[in-house]
């Protein structure tokens, strides 16, 4: 039997059977690229799978029945996918950027407790030099000064 071109938009002469073939074929195109597109995401790699859903897309457009309902729902299930895998690759370059920015917060915080350790350190050594050398009054005026500058 011969397909309309009314039916299915395909040209005529095409048989039913190789209308459903060519459907057949985009279907498997399709999950094939929507699986292999979801495991590349799983393993962080977002060009590979938005690579691989617009080579889908392509194909499927490009085919004959291009224009019948079961293909134009593939090419729907394949645009969904692709927005998704760049929802991930968004969120993933976010999260990836958040983490290391929190970890150069944690340098700096760490810096600066390295610093602070080293002046208590060295004020520490200083109130004892300055002890031994000076009189008991000049060390308190010196203690005083210290304690407001911390303050």
């Amino acid at each position: 039997a011969v397909v309309s071109t009314q039916s299915t938009g395909v040209q005529d002469g095409m048989s039913a059977q190789e209308v459903s073939d060519m459907i057949s074929k985009n279907h498997q195109v399709c999950k094939t690229a929507i699986l292999r597109a979801y495991e590349s995401c799983d393993a962080r790699d977002y060009d590979q799978a938005e690579g691989t859903v617009a080579a889908a897309l392509k194909i499927i457009r490009m085919s004959a029945v291009s224009d019948d309902p079961k293909s134009k729902g593939f090419i729907d299930d394949l645009e969904e996918c692709l927005a998704y895998v760049q929802k991930r690759q968004r969120k993933s370059s976010r999260s990836s950027r958040s983490a290391s920015h929190r970890s150069s917060r944690r340098r700096s915080r760490s810096r600066s407790r390295s610093r602070d350790r080293k002046r208590e350190k060295r004020d520490r050594k200083e109130s004892r030099t300055y002890e031994r050398d000076r009189s008991s009054k000049d060390y308190e005026d010196y203690k005083e000064l210290r304690r407001r500058e911390l303050i």
